[in-house]
């Protein structure tokens, strides 16, 4: 994500951890409270929260899993370069 700013100056990152116990939707839900425009999950496990129709928000998921949700754009982790991500970012079409 550090290497993704890089290529675009207008992002801010920060990197979060899901800590142990607490559901990922209510942590997502709490991000995006706490108005993070955009925020990047990689992994199954929030991919899963992030494909509920109550979340609110915009994310790019990493993930080998096939991902459907109108305010999220999926990217493989083979294809999840800086660059790609720091697009997807700028661009939610790309």
């Amino acid at each position: 994500m550090r290497q993704a700013s890089e290529h675009n100056h207008d992002l801010i990152v920060q990197r979060y951890t899901l800590p142990n116990g607490i559901p990922p939707k209510a942590y997502l839900t709490t991000l995006t409270q706490m108005r993070c425009e955009t925020v990047v999950t990689v992994g199954p496990r929030l991919a899963d929260a992030v494909a509920s129709k109550t979340l609110h928000g915009r994310f790019v998921v990493v993930t080998d899993h096939n991902l459907t949700a109108p305010h999220a754009t999926s990217l493989t982790p083979a294809n999840a370069t800086s660059a790609a991500i720091a697009a997807t970012i700028r661009d939610p079409s790309s």
